[in-house]
């Protein structure tokens, strides 16, 4: 089952917003004009104002977080981390610093030290669910599922309407081989945001490994009515057409797989077994050849399968 990784969320921290036609005198003043060139995407003047801040006051943390998260953003990742250690330096109780360097570490590959900050900024303020996203994740890289569900769970018990919360956990729980948990979250998570095309993705996975194949076709073909090009969703919606018999339904969604990835060998050995089902050989016997050409190792299970399709098409013997 696919496993999804989700986008690092970051904290910025926020003040009161300065009254405007007032010269900024202190850091604070300063602060809160980076605050609102933030705020009209004036990235390069809130850099300035946060900067300004940090001259007047070198132990503004929030200052620091803010620049830092900044720069995370115009993938400036060392530049970052400075100014998130020297967040924490400056205040050891900013939660917000200690998630956002956790996503620094992260990005790095330093995962124990990413762990070790989101554990720390849960500590500090419990009510946040981006450092449980962001610990799960890493406990369900590590293979610690229990934690990883835990922290997802924790994160849904903070946030009720936190999809991305709901969507991991079902992926966890998938690996749980927690079949209705998991179709359960990623419902939740389809309520919650009727657009993410991964959530209907991840059910049809689930409902084709239950067996529900009408089903599973359905949230597929709901995934590529969002997006037209998702090419997991064309090729899995191949696969359950397959295993329905639909052979013309699965030569079109593998077509389009091949359409989307020319170097799809497991598309090219799909489709030449839906067409040789249909008793199309020769064209078979093309897509099987370009299956093996791509991928050498796929050989014997398509010669395999094909053998079983070729068993199937002779007539029974009369009794």
């Amino acid at each position: 089952m696919k496993r999804v990784r989700h986008l690092p969320i970051l904290v910025f921290l926020f003040a009161v917003w300065p009254v405007y036609g007032q010269t900024p005198a202190t850091a604070q003043d300063y602060y809160n004009q980076g605050l609102a060139r933030e705020r009209s995407q004036d990235l390069d003047g809130a850099i300035a104002a946060y900067s300004k801040a940090i001259e007047i006051d070198p132990h503004h943390s929030h200052a620091y977080n803010n620049r830092g998260a900044i720069r995370y953003e115009r993938g400036e990742l060392d530049s970052a981390l400075t100014d998130f250690n020297k967040a924490i330096e400056s205040d050891p109780r900013n939660a917000g610093a200690f998630n956002n360097r956790a996503i620094i570490r992260r990005l790095k590959r330093d995962n124990e030290g990413a762990i070790s900050d989101y554990s720390k900024a849960i500590e500090i303020d419990p009510r946040k669910p981006n450092p449980y996203n962001g610990r799960g994740v890493l406990r369900d890289l590590k293979g610690d599922l229990d934690g990883a569900l835990s922290d997802y769970s924790s994160a849904i018990a903070v946030d009720p309407r936190n999809k991305e919360a709901y969507l991991a956990r079902g992926i966890v729980r998938e690996e749980k081989e927690d079949l209705d948990g998991a179709i359960a979250d990623y419902s939740k998570t389809i309520e919650l945001s009727p657009g993410e095309k991964l959530a209907y993705y991840q059910r049809g996975l689930v409902q084709q490994a239950k067996g529900n194949l009408d089903s599973a076709i359905t949230d597929y073909s709901k995934a590529i009515e969002i997006d037209s090009r998702y090419r997991n969703a064309y090729f899995n919606r191949g696969a359950a057409r397959l295993a329905k018999g639909d052979f013309d339904g699965a030569i079109a969604d593998y077509s389009k797989t091949i359409e989307i990835d020319p170097n799809s060998a497991l598309s090219y050995g799909n489709r030449g077994l839906a067409r040789l089902a249909k008793g199309q050989d020769q064209e078979a016997e093309q897509d099987f050849k370009k299956a093996i050409e791509l991928d050498a190792t796929l050989k014997a299970e398509i010669e395999k399968q094909a053998n079983l399709i070729e068993q199937a098409r002779k007539p029974m013997p009369k009794p």
